[in-house]
């Protein structure tokens, strides 16, 4: 009997890799910890490297930004920043029927320091929408987010 549950357990996480693997949403969001795992090691050559070509950044404070050169310039003061981090997972994703186009929704984190020298974090919400490319990879087309303000969290 031992046996027979041992057998099922393995079966199960078997069919259950499986299945998130063959996901295309599941795709999509290891697209997205891909881009931050990038992003936290490259910064804003490696954010804006994860943009279309024509691909927009939309802030609350009405900056839109177009193409990857201005991404990259718009995010570069900020992320060479020393401490500064930005970090994000994703919690949601979904592709159309079509398969081409897709979105992710999730949670981020921003840590830098203040006029006094001391950390502050900033929590945050986001949608990233993404765009297949012909090489079968996703890019983003559009990334939307918020956040709350910072708190200082170290002196």
């Amino acid at each position: 009997m031992k046996t027979l549950y041992v057998l099922l357990g393995v079966a199960a996480f078997v069919l259950g890799r499986m299945s998130a693997e063959n996901d295309p949403a599941e795709v999509l969001k290891a697209a997205d910890r891909a881009f931050d795992a990038a992003t936290a090691k490259g910064g804003a050559k490696a954010w804006a490297g994860f943009f279309a070509e024509d691909g927009k950044m939309f802030r609350a404070n009405a900056i839109i930004t177009q193409g990857r050169p201005a991404i990259e310039a718009l995010m570069q003061p900020f992320l060479s920043q020393p401490g500064t981090s930005l970090r994000w997972q994703p919690t949601f994703a979904a592709i159309a029927r079509s398969g081409e186009l897709g979105y992710t929704t999730g949670e981020s984190t921003t840590r830098t320091h203040d006029e006094q020298g001391r950390t502050v974090e900033a929590h945050g919400r986001y949608v990233t929408i993404w765009n297949k490319q012909r090489d079968g990879s996703w890019k983003v087309a559009l990334d939307i987010g918020t956040s709350t303000p910072q708190r200082v969290v170290s002196q």
